[in-house]
Parts: structure tokens; sequence; C-alpha cells
């Protein structure tokens, strides 16, 4: 399993510090083990092993990160850490430990904007050049969705928690449309690295998904064959 959490001061500076050690261990395990969806797969049982604490010490903490928190220092979501999602939990404050990088991408992408500004108000093909080299990467993603916006491939539009709603309960999933969403949105609506093009598609999956757990369960409920 491959985590995507940097170690930052915020970790340590939480009120969650104040927790029993139980507490910590299984908050330090969920952020060690999300993906860069911000999503941790595993039931208590798991959680319990993961944190090396009891499944009731694993069952209390997963019940406190999903509560209020008004000593929390994010306010968002009234302070609480997780959600249930399918197959396991979505750590809502996520991007907290993501911010100084999304903070850098934009400073590039307003300066890539400045300089393209700049472009298009003078005919120094040498500045053009220039924008080319220093960003390179930057400048052909601004071209991509300037592509997207005169008749190339349609942008994505993220949908609505109605719109999930409404997908899922056709296709008789009961999905929850917000932990959906939040799921997705904590990374900017991609899977891993790849953006999201078809979210219909993204929520079939995750019925499938459900489905497979659910027949686990009921195998599990009904015995080993004798």
């Amino acid at each position: 399993m491959s985590g995507f959490t940097k170690l930052v001061p915020e970790i340590i500076q939480s009120s969650i510090w104040n927790e029993p050690a139980e507490v910590r261990c299984v908050w330090i395990a969920m952020i060690a083990t999300k993906d860069a969806d911000g999503y941790v797969r595993g039931d208590v049982r798991t959680i319990a092993r993961m944190a090396n604490v009891s499944v009731d010490a694993a069952s209390d903490a997963l019940k406190m990160f999903q509560a209020p928190d008004p000593s929390s220092h994010t306010p968002d979501n009234e302070g609480r850490r997780i959600m249930p999602a399918p197959g396991g939990w979505i750590v809502l404050n996520h991007d907290l430990y993501r911010c100084h990088d999304d903070i850098y991408r934009e400073r590039t992408r307003e300066r890539v904007r400045k300089h393209r500004a700049k472009l298009e108000s003078s005919d120094d093909v040498t500045l053009h050049e220039t924008l080319q080299k220093r960003y390179p990467s930057a400048s052909a993603s601004e071209s991509s969705k300037e592509g997207d916006c005169k008749g190339g491939t349609k942008r994505f539009k993220p949908p609505t928690p109605e719109e999930v709603a409404v997908y899922a309960k056709s296709i008789d999933f009961p999905l929850n449309p917000h932990a959906f969403i939040d799921h997705y949105a904590a990374n900017g609506w991609k899977r891993g690295k790849t953006p999201i093009k078809d979210w219909e598609a993204c929520v079939r999956t995750w019925k499938r998904t459900w489905e497979g757990e659910q027949t686990v369960k009921q195998n599990k409920r009904r015995g080993p064959n004798i």
C-alpha cells in the first residue's frame, strides 16, 4: 500500500494530539495510508491492525473522527475528520497536507497567465520562446484548456450531489452523493493522476466494488458449505 502524505507541523499541532495514544495511532495510520484522493481502504478491524491497537480502540477513534470537533484547527465539516465511503473512509482534511503543492501550482499558473497576457499585447517572438522554455508544462496545459473552449474535447464539469443521487438511483446503487463528490473533489477530480472524463463511469465502478463487498458479507453470514 502506498501512502500520499507529507509530514507537516499541522499534524502534531492539531487538537487530536491531545487525545490518548491509541487515538493518535489510528489517526497517523489513516493519514499515512490514504491515497491521492484521501481514501483509506479498510473496515474497523483493518484499521485496528494497521494502527496496532485493539478493535475497540479503533472503533472509538473512528467514531471520534466522524464527530464534530469545536477545537479543530480546520473548521470545515464542523471539525469532522473522516466520513464513510464504500469499503473504507475519506479523510476530509486531505487537502491540508497538499496545500503547499496546490499553492505552488496556482502561483505557477498565475505567472503563466501574466506572461501570456504580455505575449498577446506584443509582437516580440522572443517573449513567446522564453515562455515556452520556462513553463513548458504549464503552457501546454493552458493551450489544452483553450482547445477545449474552441470546440475540441468537451471540458469536464463536476456533477452536483443531486445529479449523482439521481444517476445512482437509476442503477439501483445506494450511494451517498456527498461522499462520492468529496472523494474526487479532494484531488481535483482525478483518479490518481488521471483527470476524470466520465463521472458516471466512476459511479458504476463504485457500484461494482460495493456489490462485491455485499457478496462477501452474505457469504460470511451463510457460513462455510458443509
